[in-house]
């Protein structure tokens, strides 16, 4: 695919033309802002980032846990060419700060207070557009990649270019609906967040900023009139919990997975509870999306992911990197026009990762003769005990069914002999007999059986919801430590 050489904001520029009173988003207490009033305010926050010395090129961390005003920063930034990314980039990458966070909590040399620049109106009097910086090539966001095994983000470069590539394609695959009113529950810091929004605002639909009030969310779902939704799948379970039994009766037709496979008990469940079509995503932030299907047409086949989208290249390879038959596992690559070229600042992790055109995801999969993408699990999560391989994704599926849990996660630690063990963190709904839970495990999972389990009120996860199991890995290091004696169930 060829290069867009357009600015990442220009969309929003010309829907406030052709659409001046659409709302673009409704915000959580229910105002609403049009695609006329966002591109006026864009146009103010740009001036003002120009006034304070940001030039094209430069790259700015926005500080702020508020979703909505990370994506106003985050394309004023873009209309003069300056690259946003997230507080987790790191300090040496950064020229400014842009924090809306207390005075001093933040360490970098050069701090500027969001409040101090954020626009009570839009334009003020005859103030002209910002002049667009149309640069293709130009980065528009530094992604953190997850970091969930390893525990250090990676920072992947996203050019406008390459942001409007991957656009496009969430566009067609899963193609919206007219008049959509799309929730987005994954947070705007990752890439699959930030990409759904974008194609929202590009296309002129209404983007719904979530309530997260457990207690509101069946009536919000109802009154909100959300119709497309993008969560993760950890979000869903969480959401699903917290709805009626007997379901909500609303405007949802579509729920957009991303951010890992589907496990078939919160698909089960979310048939029942909220009734849609649920749609299954597979991609990460250095591919952009890379398969996608209703998951109703691929939920009897075990880890699908999705058919591989038109326009990407995947194979399955062995370690020597030559291709597997279809149906072997192995390591997945990908190229295509949505993957991104490298690591910003870190040469060695590029290099594992993205070798002669392709990139190399570090998951294992399944390629199936008719295109169906199987992810069987990342290749560093795989738990080896005296020679033996286990899944964590199989071994928590299992877990999931053998009491009322809400959460769980399967990684593998270290005993006090060095040896690895298999372990588990479970988040119970209530309270459950541990001594009789773990002998249920032992029964029915024999030696993939966890033989430590932890009883937590929430799991570690990053942005987009994924189990930071090296955290995970820490805690049972450290209660192991403290017992004085290997993990034990």
């Amino acid at each position: 695919m060829g290069g867009f050489a357009m600015n990442c904001s220009e969309p929003i520029r010309r829907n406030a033309r052709i659409l001046p009173d659409a709302v673009a988003i409704e915000r959580s207490d229910g105002s609403t802002i049009t695609y006329a009033a966002l591109d006026r305010t864009l146009d103010a926050l740009a001036h003002r980032l120009r006034e304070i010395g940001l030039r094209a090129g430069h790259a700015v961390a926005i500080v702020t846990a508020d979703g909505h005003r990370y994506l106003v920063t985050l394309l004023a930034l873009a209309r003069i060419g300056v690259s946003g990314a997230a507080s987790n980039l790191p300090p040496a990458l950064a020229e400014m700060v842009l924090s809306d966070q207390a005075p001093g909590t933040v360490n970098h040399p050069r701090v500027v207070q969001l409040d101090a620049l954020w626009p009570a109106g839009g334009l003020a009097g005859d103030m002209p557009p910002v002049p667009m910086h149309n640069d293709g090539g130009a980065i528009l966001v530094l992604s953190a990649s997850s970091g969930t095994t390893t525990g250090a983000p990676k920072v992947v470069p996203v050019s406008h270019d390459l942001a409007a590539r991957r656009v496009a394609l969430r566009i067609m695959n899963p193609p919206m609906l007219a008049g959509t009113r799309h929730c987005c529950f994954v947070s705007l810091f990752a890439g699959f967040g930030l990409v759904a929004v974008l194609r929202t605002l590009w296309t002129g639909f209404t983007v719904i900023e979530p309530n997260l009030n457990a207690e509101q969310l069946a009536s919000w779902l109802v009154t909100s009139r959300v119709s497309h939704i993008s969560i993760s799948p950890i979000g869903l379970r969480k959401l699903l919990n917290v709805l009626p039994a007997d379901g909500v009766a609303c405007d949802v037709r579509t729920i957009e997975i991303g951010g890992g496979v589907l496990p078939m008990s919160t698909y089960e469940l979310a048939q029942r509870r909220l009734p849609a079509m649920v749609i299954a995503t597979y991609g990460s932030t250095e591919t952009g999306n890379v398969a996608t299907a209703p998951f109703a047409a691929v939920c009897g086949r075990p880890d699908a992911a999705g058919y591989v989208l038109p326009g990407v290249t995947v194979q399955v390879v062995d370690a020597d990197d030559h291709p597997l038959p279809a149906g072997e596992e192995g390591t997945l690559r990908v190229r295509g026009g949505g993957t991104a070229a490298g690591y910003r600042g870190n040469d060695a992790a590029a290099a594992r990762t993205f070798r002669d055109g392709w990139v190399y995801t570090h998951d294992r999969a399944i390629l199936d003769g008719d295109g169906l993408l199987r992810v069987t699990g990342r290749i560093d999560d795989v738990i080896v005990v005296d020679g033996v391989k286990f899944n964590p994704q199989a071994l928590e599926e299992a877990l999931m069914r053998l009491a009322d849990l809400r959460e769980v996660a399967v990684f593998g630690a270290h005993d006090a002999k060095g040896l690895t063990a298999i372990c588990a963190a479970i988040v119970p709904n209530a309270a459950i007999d541990a001594d009789e839970f773990h002998a249920r495990c032992r029964e029915r999972l024999g030696a993939g059986a966890p033989s430590f389990i932890m009883h937590m009120r929430e799991l570690p996860r990053n942005a987009m919801g994924k189990v930071q199991r090296t955290e995970l890995a820490r805690i049972a290091g450290e209660a192991s430590r403290s017992r004085r004696g290997p993990p034990a169930a």
